[in-house]
């Protein structure tokens, strides 16, 4: 499963339809909350995720992940 952070549902349903992905392996993210807890997360930003107000707590969790994987 990956994840996909995007400044909002319509722009992930647009970018997974566009470019032909299974709904079932790319997850939106909604809430920071989905991430915690997680190893090694795998996904990608796109569109206007950088407005999103919680982007940061997004960006810490993810980064905190893969700070786990190294160690």
């Amino acid at each position: 499963m990956k994840f996909v952070v995007a400044g909002n549902r319509h722009e992930y349903n647009a970018h997974i339809n566009k470019m032909g992905y299974n709904p079932n392996e790319y997850v939106y993210v909604s809430d920071p909350l989905q991430l915690r807890g997680r190893i090694e997360i795998e996904g990608f930003y796109i569109g206007t995720y950088y407005d999103r107000p919680d982007i940061a707590e997004i960006q810490q969790i993810i980064a905190i992940s893969k700070s786990m994987v190294l160690t």
